[in-house]
């Protein structure tokens, strides 16, 4: 089966940035299943190279440093940069049953993190109570 989650809205509480992430994965019941996931920050600032990201949640923790970007573009809000990655669909699995997440990316001179709107934590919970949970 395969599954693309359509995007969550996550918000940098301290910069007026966005972060939308996508998901898609098959499930396969195999422990190399991996969830690619695609990610798009829109604000002031042109992000032309991220090192890592981490996400993480109050129980689970990861990170990626194989982060290819895609395009940077510019938006009504300054700048959209779009990257893709791969992680485990284990970790995304555990990722979603919980309720909070923080997306933190790094790069030289910079950490930025950005955490769910309250209407991203409910979708975040019904992904999981209607598709994760079922795995």
């Amino acid at each position: 089966m395969q599954y693309f989650i359509k995007p969550i809205l996550l918000k940098n509480i301290e910069k007026e940035e966005y972060l939308m992430a996508d998901f898609t994965f098959r499930h396969q019941n195999e422990a190399t299943d991996s969830v690619t996931v695609n990610f798009s920050i829109e604000g002031n600032e042109l992000y032309k190279k991220i090192d890592s990201l981490v996400i993480s949640s109050s129980s689970v923790a990861f990170a990626t440093k194989r982060i290819e970007l895609l395009f940077n573009e510019k938006s009504k809000r300054g700048y959209v940069s779009r990257y893709t990655t791969k992680v485990s669909q284990n970790d995304m699995r555990h990722l979603f049953g919980q309720g909070t997440w923080d997306y933190t990316i790094y790069n030289e001179t910079l950490s930025n993190s950005f955490l769910p709107t309250p209407k991203s934590k409910k979708t975040i919970s019904a992904i999981n109570n209607n598709l994760f949970i079922l795995m």
